[in-house]
């Protein structure tokens, strides 16, 4: 099964009671089985529900750990926050100094004599009812709570939107963001848009399986989802390949995430016609990965003026889809054109993408491009960000790869 966001261990349905003595409830004027309740919650009581909040409607995966082991705050921007939460004061500036927290619920009630608002979550069939907005709040609150910092008396501002549909909720979440904005990978997979890039990658038992990256903060990452976007995007055959006067550049693959996640919007299809390919195309990448610095040390080319231009100094991660943890791996400028250039080897295998094909493609042909690539840094005395935009690499890697396919 692909990975999902982890919450707590409750049942996904539950009923909750919070002790809110200032509440209202506001009835949609549009869809009459829509409703809200607005108002102020008490803090402690919110720090002592036990289990949590679930955070189901929240399409990027919250970082829990709010303090370090010294009991010091991860991130400045809390700064301010805890000490309003904790001031002990009479007047409670928290309560006007922060935006509060947004829910939604699949029901709710108000009991006017125990001054208790009762919420039903149901998360049972993949529902999004939870904690929308508000987390760094609730963190706060949940750990000054039980380090007993807080007033018994201070409230916090909550806004609970109950039934509301959940093909609604992701352009209800953007919008409302009162923190970092959300990454646009998390809300197109809260809406489910990568699933079926996420059946290609359960497949087989992956190398990769649980370790690739749909939304922020996603645990264990190793690949980013938009790194394989980009991927598919630069493999991508296109008719202008064959238009020697005007060839196809798929300089977006390393310059604009951004783009290609339009691009996957607006022309999902072309990404679904390669979705077999996906495997082979992140093993190809470890390939790569795992095998250039062994090449060029193999044919004694490692003290090649501007070679080292095209590594990173440091060791890269462990690649799962080739069981080794390289010395030295291809810097992303260089990487890049790399695999795009690899397209052409589609023509050896009837237009899909070969793993075993780029393999031998990659090893006949490493040397010659690192060893250009190298000779254009010495010649034009430039760093690789001064190259890859250029049309000329990505042309001259693209050749390469296709004049291998025609022998």
């Amino acid at each position: 099964m692909p990975y999902e966001r982890p919450q707590d261990s409750s049942p996904k349905k539950k009923t909750v009671s919070l002790y809110a003595p200032s509440i209202r409830r506001i009835d949609n004027s549009s869809d009459k089985n829509m409703f809200e309740f607005v108002g102020y919650l008490n803090v402690k009581a919110l720090g002592e529900i036990e289990p949590m909040l679930p955070l189901d409607a929240n399409p990027r995966l919250p970082n829990k750990k709010f303090l370090d082991m010294n009991n010091d705050l991860i991130n400045d921007r809390y700064e301010g926050l805890v000490s309003n939460l904790t001031s002990n004061d009479d007047f409670d500036l928290f309560k006007y100094a922060c935006n509060g927290l947004t829910i939604y619920a699949s029901d709710g009630f108000y009991n006017n004599d125990t001054k208790e608002l009762v919420l039903t979550f149901d998360n049972r069939h993949g529902g999004k009812d939870g904690l929308a907005n508000g987390n760094h709040v609730y963190q706060a609150i949940r750990t000054m709570v039980k380090q007993e910092r807080v007033r018994d008396d201070y409230e916090v501002f909550l806004r609970v939107i109950v039934k509301m549909p959940d093909a609604y909720k992701p352009a209800s979440i953007e919008g409302n963001n009162t923190g970092l904005e959300i990454q646009e990978n998390s809300v197109l997979d809260y809406k489910g848009e990568f699933d079926w890039i996420k059946a290609q990658l359960e497949k087989d038992n992956f190398a990769y399986k649980g370790r690739i990256a749909y939304f922020e903060g996603h645990p264990n990452t190793l690949i980013d989802i938009r790194d394989i976007l980009c991927w598919m995007y630069g493999i991508s055959v296109n008719p202008k390949d064959d238009d020697v006067l005007n060839p196809w550049i798929p300089k977006l693959a390393y310059s604009n995430k951004k783009l290609i996640m339009d691009d996957f919007q607006n022309n999902t299809a072309k990404y679904k016609k390669i979705r077999t390919e996906i495997q082979d195309l992140i093993k190809f990448r470890d390939y790569i990965q795992s095998s250039a610095w062994d090449l060029v040390v193999d044919a004694n080319a490692e003290n090649h003026p501007g070679i080292t231009k095209l590594f990173t100094n440091t060791p890269g991660t462990y690649l799962y889809g080739t069981n080794k943890k390289p010395e030295k791996a291809l810097v992303v400028g260089v990487f890049t054109p790399i695999l795009a250039g690899a397209r052409a080897v589609k023509k050896e295998s009837n237009g899909k993408f070969s793993l075993e094909i780029a393999q031998k493609a990659f090893d006949d042909l490493a040397v010659k491009i690192l060893g250009q690539i190298a000779n254009r840094l010495e010649d034009e005395d430039s760093q690789i960000r001064g190259i890859v935009y250029q049309n000329r690499l990505w042309t001259d890697v693209y050749d390469k790869f296709n004049n291998w396919s025609l022998l």
